[in-house]
């Protein structure tokens, strides 16, 4: 392989909030670097729900979830996950001690405040009150 070209979703891969597609110009761009000996990544801060519907034959890999997944076509995926209770710990410092926002990953769901949470669903095109919860990947913590 020639080389390694990495991607992000929102605004590189991904233009339009409101489609939330990869545009087919785009595609032919990812094939013709394919075809010249490059492989093509695509690398998020969103976790592995988040870029299911990216996943396929355009990339060899993925970097998800600012690095905590990493899957390799062909290859078995790496999870780096951080501990639950540090999580919590995170948690307990930014929304409760300092009134922030705070949105961890986990492999397949994001949780985040609500005011992050309706930013989240407004970008990706979900309405924050969907009943299909099952292809969410962002939730209210708990």
């Amino acid at each position: 392989m020639k080389g390694y070209l990495f991607f992000d979703i929102d605004g590189t891969l991904v233009d339009s909030p409101r489609t939330n597609e990869i545009e087919e110009d785009v595609r032919d761009l990812l094939k013709k670097a394919r075809e010249n000996g490059y492989g093509c990544f695509i690398a998020s801060g969103r976790n592995r729900k988040g870029i299911e519907k990216y996943m396929g034959d355009d990339f060899d890999g993925y970097v998800y979830a600012d690095g905590a997944g990493i899957e390799l076509t062909g290859h078995e995926p790496v999870f780096f996950p951080i501990e639950e209770e540090l999580v919590r710990k995170l948690e307990d410092i930014v929304m409760r001690q300092y009134h922030g926002n705070f949105c961890p990953w986990s492999k397949d769901w994001g949780y985040a405040s609500d005011v992050t949470f309706d930013l989240f669903c407004g970008y990706a095109g979900i309405s924050p009150d969907a009943d299909d919860v099952e292809n969410r990947w962002l939730k209210k913590p708990v």
